[in-house]
Order: structure tokens, then sequence, then C-alpha cells
């Protein structure tokens, strides 16, 4: 059956490499569901040849005794690992997994305000979890099967001091693998520090990536679900933190089979560089060399004469979470961003910002991930909007994917700007953004149908209403359901 289905995949394969030649963009490895230029025509005649695949594929699946086929929601393709005594289970560490990212890499990324600095020099807090590769553990992990496929230039800048990339978005879809590592600290905590590995798959690695998020959906026992609950801390994992069980086995399996063939292309990180006050950065891989890199957006958030600090963003936090960020160099709100919140008064300080209609509106778009992405937002904003959304009510014309259960709980979002975790940790304190609970949505939609699969969450029938219950705390999650 094995055979016969290679024989197949690789026929259908063929096809779809002319079909791409000749018409445009199409998900990678899932040789079903065409995004064509050309018309709904097309597209019908594509899904009529993929349902025939499709078939085919489980039928011979059910005689080589493969696990069938499962349907995802957003906890399936998007994992927060739980915290036990011992650190984050399954414990996944820099030094456990070596190929995660060399050594090399990782001294270049965490000193890339001072090269020419030892990194037990650096003038960061918590330098000594951070300096240590064995305190890296992975805190989350997210599968994406059409994230964005990347092309670099030099930017032309003779005011630079260092050379700095422009990242593009070449248009195609790219399966990637996305994780986040947190240093712990000597009392077992995370700390408020994190890197973001961000991998892409070839085709036979996204082809091990989908079988393996199906092998670990398949050994969730039965009186465990995934389905039909927003995105949250893995309620398999959690269950298993006290005893250890066949999930977090096939996690730690999940990542030692696709990791060493996937390439680390993009490498990110927050830095906690005192109380209060972090630092962003992202880099591209290239030739085993780390490199800054801005977009065509985020660019003109910087001023050229400051050559020796783009691609770096900061923003540092009083103790009543008032905020400065930079670079803020556009005088003009835009519509992606929330610089203009964190600009300084006449005066040096931080200022107050106000609940207004337009804040809820810029909020929610950038939580949007078929709104915004990499290259029309900038760092800061994607990692506060979550922050400072409207807790009662959504405000802008919004849809959520029917069948996959939409959004986080309220104990895992953030009301403080002095948050700046996404999908990790404060602490001790799990944190879910909006936006990557929007992200995992579209990625579990994706797979769904590609495999000709209903989606198996939840359907909510009134949005805002289903937003407001959600983010109340003092709710139990089931007073939602059927909102």
């Amino acid at each position: 059956g094995f055979v016969i289905g290679e024989l197949l995949y690789k026929f259908f394969l063929l096809i779809e490499s002319k079909l791409y030649r000749s018409f445009g963009v199409w998900f990678p490895q899932i040789p079903v569901l065409f995004l064509s230029k050309s018309g709904d025509g097309f597209m019908n005649s594509k899904i009529t040849l993929s349902i025939i695949f499709i078939y085919i594929s489980l039928a011979l699946s059910a005689i080589a005794g493969a696990s069938p086929p499962l349907a995802f929601d957003v906890n399936d393709v998007s994992f927060l690992l739980p915290l036990s005594k011992a650190g984050p289970y399954p414990s996944i560490s820099i030094t456990e997994f070596p190929s995660l990212i060399s050594h090399e890499l990782f001294e270049q990324v965490i000193k890339f305000e001072f090269p020419d600095e030892t990194i037990e020099q650096l003038p960061y807090v918590d330098m000594y979890s951070v300096s240590q590769l064995d305190r890296w553990f992975v805190t989350s992990w997210r599968y994406d099967g059409c994230g964005d496929s990347l092309s670099t230039s030099p930017v032309n800048n003779s005011l630079l001091k260092l050379p700095i990339l422009k990242l593009s978005n070449k248009g195609i879809c790219q399966a990637r693998i996305r994780l986040v590592l947190q240093p712990f600290n000597a009392t077992g905590q995370p700390t408020a520090s994190a890197l973001h590995l961000i991998y892409s798959l070839d085709y036979p690695s996204n082809k091990t990536a989908i079988a393996g998020l199906n092998e670990i959906k398949s050994s969730i026992p039965s009186t465990v679900s995934t389905n039909g609950i927003p995105l949250q801390i893995h309620p398999a994992l959690r269950s298993e933190v006290d005893r250890p069980g066949p999930v977090g086995s096939k996690v730690k399996d999940f990542l030692a089979n696709v990791l060493p063939k996937a390439n680390l292309e993009v490498v990110t990180m927050t830095i906690n560089v005192s109380v209060r006050n972090w630092k962003m950065v992202g880099g591209y891989v290239m030739d085993g060399q780390w490199r800054r890199f801005v977009t065509d957006f985020n660019q003109n958030l910087y001023d050229p004469s400051e050559g020796g600090n783009w691609g770096v963003e900061a923003i540092a936090c009083d103790f009543y979470g008032r905020c400065i960020a930079s670079p803020n160099k556009v005088e003009d709100a835009t519509k992606n961003t929330l610089q203009h919140l964190f600009r300084p008064t006449q005066s040096g300080r931080p200022p107050n910002i106000v609940r207004s209609p337009q804040l809820d509106f810029v909020t929610e778009n950038i939580d949007s991930a078929n709104k915004t992405n990499l290259f029309n937002t900038n760092c800061v904003s994607c990692h506060e909007s979550g922050n400072l959304r409207n807790r009662n009510k959504t405000v802008g014309p919004m849809t959520v994917i029917k069948g996959v259960t939409p959004f986080t709980l309220g104990q895992y979002a953030s009301s403080t700007t002095i948050n700046i975790v996404n999908f990790g940790y404060d602490g001790l304190d799990a944190r879910v953004s909006p936006r990557v609970a929007s992200e995992s949505a579209i990625v579990a939609d994706q797979l769904n149908k590609a495999r000709g699969l209903d989606n198996p969450g939840l359907v909510v029938k009134n949005i805002s209403d289903f937003w407001r219950c959600i983010m109340d705390s003092s709710l139990e999650f089931e007073n939602c359901i059927g909102l």
C-alpha cells in the first residue's frame, strides 16, 4: 500500500508542478486546493483531481495500517507546552536537540548589539540563564503549512553601520515549523527573553510533518479532546505532566523526525534588557551567518541617520504600564501599527494610552492574521495589540472560520502593555495572544480542507458575544458554547 501510495503521490506531485508553472500559487506538499489565478473553473477541476487522490490515499492508509487522517482544531497545529516542576513538558532543550540551532548562530543572535563582547559580559538581566545553552527550552511550537516564502536583498544606505538585509515575500506558500524557546533561571522559571526559530520544510519533510501531527492527535486518549476549545496550554500534554505518556513522546518524536531535515531560515529574539524593557531583533540565516533584516514596511519607521539601530525595535515601560517604543520616525499613525501610542510626550515621559474607537479598530485589525503579517506591521505592534484589545466587544467587520474554534481564553490573554509574550510564558503565567490564535485557525482550516475533512471545532454564531464571553475570566468556557 505504501509503495503504490508513494508512486501516486509522485505522479500527482508532477502534475501539480506543471500546473503551478502555468497558473500560480499552491499549498506545498498538499496536492489539493490550488490557489488559481485563472478562476473557479480551473479550481473546480483541481478539486475533483484532489478528491480522487484523497480517497485513494485513505484506502491505501487503511490497507497499510497507518493512522487514518484526523481533522485538526487550533490546539492540533499550535502547541503551548505545560510547565512541570522540572520545566516544560515534554522537555526539549537546545543541548538535547542540537539540530535546533548551532552554538555559532546562537552567539551571533545573542550578541547582536555587542558582537565583540563575550556573552557573559552583555548588559542584560538574567544573563547567566540567557548565556547557558542548556537553560533554553522549547515552551511552544507551531506548524504553518502556508507561511511566507522569503527572499533577501541588501539595503542600500551609506549611513548603516553594518550590512542589513531587506526581507521580501515572494508570494508563494512555504511550509514551516516555528519554535519559541525561553531560558529558565535557577528557580526553574522561564525568564522574559525568547528566541523564535523559524524553519522551512521541503516536500518530504512537510509530508513527514503532516503525518506527525496526525500521529500526535491519534495518540490522545479518549478522555481528552482538543476539538472545540480555544487555543491554550495543550490539554493532552497538560494531562500527562505528572505521569508522562504517549502524547509527550509523540511530540518529541515529531521534532526529532522533522527538524534535522528542516532548514533554519529566520531567527528572531526578544531580549529582556532590564526590568520592563525589551529589545526585538530579527535575522535571516544565510551560509551559516545570521544577518539582521528590515522590510519595505518597517524600514520607514527608522531614521536613516541612526544606522546602528536598523533591524532593532525596543519598548520600555514604567511601573504603570506606560511605554516608549522605538523606532518611531513616521509621524502619521499608519493603519497597522501602534507606534504612535508609544511616542514620548514633550517632557520626554511615556504617554497615557486612551481607549478610543480607532484604537479598538487598529488592535483588532493587527490581531487578524488574514489582514496583517510580517510585511505590513511591526514587531512591537504585533506583541502589544492583544494587550490593548477591547475585551467587551468586537468593533470591525470580522469573520471566523466555521468549525475552527477561535480566539483564546481570558486567563491566557494579557491586558497590560508590560507583557510582550505572544505564545509562551510571562513568568509562570501562560500567555496566548489573539493574533497567534488567528494564525492557528487559518492553518488548521487549510490542512482540513487539503485533506477533505470537515473542521471539528466550534461554530460561533455571534462573534462579538462569544468574544466578550471568553474574555471574561469569571465565566467557565462552557457558558460561551452556543453563542
